[in-house]
């Protein structure tokens, strides 16, 4: 039995016991944590453990809030905290452990047809309804961060709240003054401006980018670098779905077209407005028998922690090494890219 990890300075390593767990395997590290994979020593069951590395206060404050969010919303669609533990002092995040990859992996493996793959998807569009009826805006729905568990059923989980904003918090000092904060090409243009003022519908624009992905095999807003995927993002410059796969019924072309608008007012206004056009699309699908995109190998397994395990890791230090300010098309943005 290896030694016990608590408010001791001991190091995490397997076979270590923290509480009623054990170490099993280092799934990854940033410069401000790490990620476990942990085994209940009476049940069995496998878990995620998301460990600060760094005493900084704020960071501690960040991943509690991340956890009372994730603890609070309790849906199925989403990855649950169900505890935290302290380590060395540190908080840590007890997160569900999910075995597959993320939904474009799946949908580009799984050599289901394309309402079937939309079918598995629109659970990222009940999660967020459930989230946005708490007031509770994502703001980073991008690949990493949208999962699958194979299953068999197998089963969309959204992960990481460590950037999610909450709405009647105007005052939201953990989030910065008018950071912008996630992955450019899934990123709202009015994000960009000042993520403070999101809306709902900021996340719609993201799950809008994966979904045409997923559909085409190709980004909607491709880019050299951070500075032309911006400006393409606020032209709302993007090839539309016909001109990719001319064999899509209306409604699939409306349903992510409808996402993507640049024009926050003209997009579509909210989860479950989606969520609708999303069933007519399955439907659509289903009758016209329209085949997924051309299956593609499995990745190979990668020796680093998702980005989803390691993400309130890195968020709020701005001036790190993580943290990258671009200035662009008038912009000043700052995230952690």
């Amino acid at each position: 039995m290896g030694p016990e990890v608590g408010l001791a300075n001991s190091a995490l390593t397997p076979g270590a016991r923290v509480d009623r767990y054990v170490i099993e395997e280092r799934l990854g590290a940033s410069r401000l944590g790490e990620v476990w994979r942990v085994r209940h020593r009476t049940l069995g069951t496998t878990h995620a453990l998301k460990v600060l590395t760094r005493p900084v206060a704020h960071l501690q404050e960040r991943l509690l809030a991340e956890g009372r969010l994730m603890a609070g919303l309790a849906h199925p669609n989403a990855v649950a905290c169900t505890d935290v533990l302290v380590v060395n002092g540190q908080p840590a995040l007890l997160v569900d452990f999910v075995e597959g990859g993320t939904l474009l992996e799946w949908s580009a493996t799984c050599g289901l047809p394309l309402a079937e793959q939309l079918a598995v998807a629109a659970g990222v569009l009940l999660v967020l309804d459930a989230a946005h009826a708490r007031g509770i805006v994502h703001r980073d729905i991008a690949p990493d961060n949208v999962l699958v568990d194979p299953g068999p059923p197998a089963r969309v989980r959204v992960a990481d709240f460590g950037l999610a904003k909450a709405l009647y918090d105007a005052n939201d000092e953990l989030t910065g003054t008018g950071s912008a904060i996630g992955v450019p090409s899934y990123t709202a243009p009015e994000q960009m401006r000042d993520a403070r003022e999101v809306d709902g519908r900021a996340d719609l624009f993201s799950f809008g980018c994966i979904l045409y992905e997923m559909i085409t095999g190709y980004r909607a807003f491709p880019g050299s670098d951070a500075v032309a995927v911006m400006r393409a993002v606020q032209a709302g410059a993007y090839t539309p779905l016909p001109s990719v796969r001319p064999d899509l019924p209306p409604s699939v072309i409306a349903l992510v077209h409808g996402a993507l608008e640049s024009d926050v007012d003209r997009r579509v206004s909210s989860a479950m407005q989606m969520h609708a056009r999303l069933e007519r699309a399955v439907a659509d699908c289903r009758r016209a028998g329209t085949p997924g995109r051309a299956r593609v190998a499995a990745p190979a397994a990668s020796s680093s922690a998702p980005l989803w395990l390691l993400g309130c890791l890195v968020v709020g230090v701005l001036g790190a090494a993580v943290s990258v300010v671009v200035v662009a098309a008038g912009l000043i943005v700052v995230g952690s890219w």
